[in-house]
Formats: structure tokens, C-alpha cells, sequence
């Protein structure tokens, strides 16, 4: 029976190791699935948000500081709630009123918080029939005196990236579009004519649903009526039918939603 022997020394050890660390990296190397992709928790990502410092990505979104998006909500009925006296918003979102509004000529009156008056209609005659759509922030205290009805649109925000639009991003321009698709459109047009007709620059895909005038007068009128007479998806007809020259209006501020 033949018998072999090796007489390592001390340095023979580490040219060993050596040669298994090598031997070891190229197998891992050659069996690599170069079609798998590597995945990290959001946990363990890091990201710095100006104003907020490091935070991990989960956080940041959680937070709100990366994505996110808002809606408009369900129209909400709280005519009986507004008779009473001023009430705090639960979110952010839009007062809608109608009615004929109180005092002689009849007037709406729109107060965020409830001791600023922020809208206000100018009625020509008692009975007169008037709407407003105010904004009223998370908290604030607002009231509404003259309306009929008053309803309450909520605007909806999640923390969940949408896509699709990013605010900070909006330079100017006739037209907003937002991630469900609504479109909103503003501008102003100086009075030419009793009859005048305003053109988008670029008409709604599917129509237009709402439109909101204010009128704008170097000194306060009462009586001043502004109609709507027309509107589709191109663009809409106004009406200055005030009693008297001196009640027209300079022009007016508008805007159009649609999609």
C-alpha cells in the first residue's frame, strides 16, 4: 500500500486559503442570475426631504412629503348645520350656496374664518336668485348668511402616489389638469360689449359642467347683474344686463371646470 505525504509550513496555509478564495468567487460568479433584480425595503432606503431632514422613503411617503394626490369628495347637504351660526371645517374643501339671498336687494354673504367676509353677491332686486363656491381651509371657522341651501364638497387627499401632476410644476397658463382627469380652467376678460363670448384656447375633450364669474368694478355696486347665457366645451357667453351704464362692470375674473 503506497502512502503520500505533504509537509505544509505556516506560509503554505495562506497561498491555500488563497487559492479557495479564488476557486469560491469564480463559481459564484458563473452561476449569478444576471435576470433577477435586487430589491430593498423602503424601510431601508434613505432619502433627505428639503425642511425635513433624513427619513426613510417609507416615512417620506407615509408623511406625505413624496406623491400624493387629492380628489373632490361627496357633496355634502348642511343647509341645517350653516342656519346655525359659524361651523370648523374638517378638512379642506369648497362651500357651495344658493339662494335668494338676505337684506333688500337680497344678498349671499360668505365669511372664512367667520369674521372675514370673503364672498359676497350684490343682488338687483329682492328675490333675486344668487350662488357662490368658496374655498375654506382644514380648521378655519366659516358661515354662511342668505343661502337656502349650502352644501359641502370635501377635498379628498391620500398619500399615495397618483401620478400625473405635480403642483410645483404649474407656471401659469389658462388650464390645470388634474389626476382624475378634471380640468379647470381661469382667466379674466375686460368688458367690450352688453354680449360677450370667451373662447378657450383649448376646448374640453368632453364638456364643460360648471362655470364661476366674479365681477370686477373700481368701486363697490350693488346693482350688478352678470349672466351666463352659454356654455359648451369651447368656451361660454356672458351677459352684463346692469340697469345702468354706471353699474357695468370693468370686466370679470372666471373659471370653467370640465374634462
Amino acid at each position: 500500500m503506497a502512502r503520500v505525504s505533504f509537509e505544509f509550513k505556516k506560509g503554505d496555509f495562506v497561498w491555500i486559503g488563497l487559492i479557495v478564495v479564488l476557486l469560491v468567487s469564480g463559481f459564484v460568479v458563473a452561476t449569478w442570475d444576471s435576470s433577477k433584480a435586487m430589491f430593498h425595503d423602503s424601510v431601508d432606503v434613505k432619502v433627505t426631504i428639503d425642511g425635513k431632514g433624513d427619513m426613510s422613503l417609507q416615512d417620506a411617503i407615509s408623511g406625505g412629503f413624496i406623491g400624493g394626490g387629492c380628489k373632490l369628495g361627496d357633496w355634502i347637504d348642511v343647509s341645517s348645520v350653516a342656519a346655525g351660526g359659524s361651523e370648523v371645517a374638517s378638512s379642506d374643501g369648497f362651500i357651495v350656496a344658493y339662494g335668494s339671498g338676505a337684506g333688500t336687494p337680497g344678498q349671499l354673504k360668505g365669511y372664512s374664518p367667520a369674521t372675514i367676509l370673503r364672498v359676497q353677491t350684490g343682488g338687483t332686486n329682492t328675490g333675486d336668485q344668487d350662488s357662490f363656491t368658496m374655498p375654506v381651509k382644514n380648521e378655519d371657522t366659516w358661515k354662511v348668511i342668505g343661502a337656502t341651501k349650502v352644501y359641502w364638497v370635501p377635498l379628498e387627499c391620500s398619500t399615495a402616489p397618483v401620478g400625473g401632476f405635480t403642483p410645483a410644476e404649474y407656471a401659469g397658463g389658462e388650464s390645470v389638469t388634474f389626476p382624475n382627469g378634471m380640468i379647470m380652467k381661469s382667466g379674466y376678460k375686460a368688458r367690450s360689449s352688453q354680449t360677450m363670448t370667451i373662447k378657450f384656447k383649448e376646448p374640453f375633450s368632453m364638456g364643460a359642467v360648471s362655470v364661476q364669474i366674479t365681477p370686477k368694478h373700481s368701486t363697490y355696486i350693488a346693482e350688478q347683474l352678470i349672466v351666463v347665457t352659454g356654455l359648451t366645451n369651447t368656451g361660454f357667453i356672458v351677459q352684463d344686463n346692469s340697469a345702468w351704464a354706471g353699474n357695468y362692470a370693468d370686466g370679470f375674473y372666471w373659471t370653467v371646470i370640465g374634462n
